[in-house]
């Protein structure tokens, strides 16, 4: 069974931030020629500092992961979108 998620905040064509329980998620747009997502859990120190700073800190984490990827691989959640219920999440945020 996918685990239901909740939209928190986005910036358009960038990043979408998850919450599911007491965890959180962002999925951040990047590529160049071929445009993909990355997947990466909040760690806790992030999380604080999202509640602190908000939407900012958000799109600070952002840019990281997109222009250095290599350096969240080993975060990044494989199969999100198979283990998340994103497309519920994402129809709930829009409406």
């Amino acid at each position: 069974m996918m685990k239901q998620l909740e939209i928190l905040d986005e910036e358009h064509m960038s990043w979408l931030l998850f919450r599911c329980g007491d965890e959180h998620f962002i999925s951040v747009i990047a590529g160049t020629v071929g445009v993909f997502t990355l997947e990466v859990k909040l760690s806790n120190a992030e999380a604080s500092l999202y509640a602190k700073n908000g939407k900012k800190y958000i799109d600070e984490l952002a840019g990281s992961i997109r222009y250095n990827p290599k350096h969240f691989e080993s975060r990044c959640i494989k199969e999100f979108r198979l283990a998340y219920d994103v497309q519920s999440a994402l129809i709930e945020w829009r409406v």
